[in-house]
């Protein structure tokens, strides 16, 4: 619904005014140009124009140009579907997790939400992967594997048609040339500060797509009722509109997590 949305959906001219304003500091300082750069009305035009805008900022040789935004897959199916090229990443969800709740992560993502309702998103992403994984415009890589693995590194500049070249995965650049200052670590520092109960409850909310991208996972197939069942949410969760506080135990939640493993263990098989 939301691709057919962005494929059929042209901004009127009052919405172009209202995003023209809102991105004015941005246009003057990419020095925009309306009469030479008439502004786009479909949104894959406005996004390759945003690119192109941030092209002609650089005074540096660039040889592909892109940007790294979390959360944004519901545009996937759209974008790939019109020549764009995307680069999945999606990581173990227990380092997710891992990342959201302990150390540094409120300052990226606020603070801290009901576990079910992370796992929801994480396994959304994951199901938008898979079931476009073969597409010639999606590449879908671990995290871990691109940390790991420098066959998946040059896989990846194969599917953007550059030229591969050794490099320090701890030596990045940002856009301007500093040092990439990630907003995740290298390696799963907190791994042993989630409790087994909470580990299992994510390996049971996301199993059947951890299993299909081949992460290995402790509890069996047949065990996650029970765990769901029994699950209490560990932290305290952050007050916000849009979700209830009780997300993680909410009774109706528990049942479609257990109807959602009762139709996937029809098709499952270890």
């Amino acid at each position: 619904m939301f691709e057919q949305f962005l494929q059929f959906k042209n901004l009127k001219q009052e919405t172009l005014e209202i995003l023209l304003h809102a991105y004015e500091s941005l246009l003057i300082k990419l020095e925009y140009e309306a009469s030479v750069d008439p502004f786009p009305v479909d949104f894959r035009s406005i996004f390759v124009f945003l690119l192109k805008l941030l092209y002609k900022r650089s005074t540096k040789s660039i040889a592909a140009l892109g940007l790294k935004e979390i959360l944004c897959h519901e545009y996937i199916s759209y974008l790939i579907n019109h020549r764009v090229k995307v680069v999945l990443i999606i990581r173990d969800p227990r380092s997710v997790i891992e990342s959201l709740n302990f150390g540094v992560g409120d300052q990226f993502t606020g603070g801290i939400r009901p576990t079910l309702l992370n796992l929801h998103n994480w396994r959304e992403v994951a199901e938008i992967g898979l079931q476009h994984r073969k597409n010639d415009n999606l590449l879908l890589i671990k995290y871990e594997d691109f940390l790991s693995d420098i066959a998946i590194r040059k896989k990846l500049t194969d599917f953007l048609q550059l030229k591969y070249t050794s490099i320090d995965i701890k030596a990045l650049k940002d856009m301007d040339g500093n040092n990439w200052r990630a907003n995740s670590s290298f390696v799963n520092r907190n791994r042993d500060k989630l409790d087994t109960a909470t580990t299992q409850y994510i390996e049971s909310i996301c199993f059947f797509e951890m299993r299909a991208l081949g992460y290995q996972t402790d509890i069996a197939a047949g065990t996650i009722p029970e765990i769901v069942k029994i699950f209490e949410e560990p932290w305290t969760i952050s007050p916000r509109d849009y979700y209830l506080h009780d997300y993680t135990t909410n009774q109706e939640h528990v049942d479609q997590e257990i109807e959602r493993w009762s139709r996937k263990m029809k098709t499952y098989s270890e």
